[in-house]
């Protein structure tokens, strides 16, 4: 088994002991404060003249917002004077679908909604260390990435080994990919015969392209593989083994869940190996992606080929 990416472990259970006490965003909490939510989304992301426009007040000290921050009770949501109310915002999740919306000039946080979720915040504090919140420069080199220009095709290039997905599940597979040239063909196969293929950016220029593509594969028994190909004609070809996986107790019925349950499962692939799980994260994180910003920051990184 590979080491835990960026201090996380894999084994902490949903029955974890709350009382214990969690290093996060550089702030020791104890366990015992209630959970209001999680930080899941704000704007502007950098500052503005040089100043951060909001802030987390915990007794009487300033945090600042992170993606993965989690809000405790008594926290305050502080808005910097004259911050435009149109155009800055954070969202919070405080229930399993429920994202509340603070703007200024208030940021006053309710009382916890969803009991669960102090159960399950040791979980995801090391969940949502898969996350890189990205900087306004990471920001910009990621678009570039993804859009390619004239940088050669690349699909997961950190990837070293064979690739395993469900045979169980009926979601679609999400790819994403790097560089090449426009159109890009998806072709999905089983056995020598074609099951499906999708075309992306047909009528794109380059630089307004989205590289990635989602695509259904059915039911076919066996190994499917998967060929890319680019405008170019440059092609990336991969097989892709059909086998069963074993969910945790824990995360084998993650309808309580909300949208919280496909990123947990996403992330706990990603701990189980060495990154052969990843097109099976991703299959889990692209039904909540337009809805829960750290899913789409994690599709982002594996379509520029930070995870795996």
């Amino acid at each position: 088994m590979r080491e835990p990416r960026r201090g996380m472990h894999s084994g902490i259970s949903l029955l974890a002991v709350v009382g214990s006490a969690l290093l996060l965003a550089g702030t020791v909490i104890a366990a015992e404060k209630s959970v209001v939510g999680i930080v899941i989304d704000f704007s502007p992301r950098e500052a503005v003249k040089g100043k951060r426009l909001f802030s987390i007040d915990r007794e009487g000290r300033p945090y600042a917002v992170k993606e993965n921050e989690i809000v405790y009770e008594g926290d305050t949501i502080n808005f910097a004077e004259g911050a435009n109310p149109n155009d800055t915002f954070v969202e919070i999740l405080v229930a399993a679908d429920k994202v509340i919306k603070l703007k200024p000039p208030k940021g006053e946080l309710p009382a916890q909604e969803w009991s669960l979720l102090q159960v399950l915040w040791p979980r995801l504090a090391s969940a949502y260390r898969w996350i890189n919140s990205p900087s306004s420069d990471e920001s910009k080199l990621e678009n570039a990435l993804s859009r390619g220009d004239d940088n050669a095709l690349s699909v997961l290039p950190n990837l070293r080994r064979p690739l395993v997905i469900s045979d169980a599940s009926d979601k679609p597979l999400w790819l994403g990919w790097s560089g090449g040239i426009p159109p890009f063909t998806l072709t999905v196969a089983a056995q020598g015969k074609q099951l499906s293929q999708t075309v992306v950016c047909a009528n794109t220029k380059p630089a307004e392209c989205v590289r990635e593509a989602t695509i259904q594969i059915g039911r076919a028994d066996g190994d499917i593989q998967l060929a890319l190909t680019s405008g170019d004609h440059t092609t990336w070809t991969q097989m892709v083994a059909r086998k069963p996986i074993a969910w945790k107790a824990d995360l084998a019925d993650v309808a309580p869940l909300g949208k919280l349950g496909p990123f947990l499962r996403a992330t706990d692939l990603l701990d189980r190996g060495h990154g052969e799980f990843v097109l099976e994260s991703a299959r889990e994180l692209a039904p909540v992606s337009s809805s829960y910003p750290p899913a789409r920051s994690m599709l982002n990184q594996i379509r520029d080929g930070q995870i795996p």
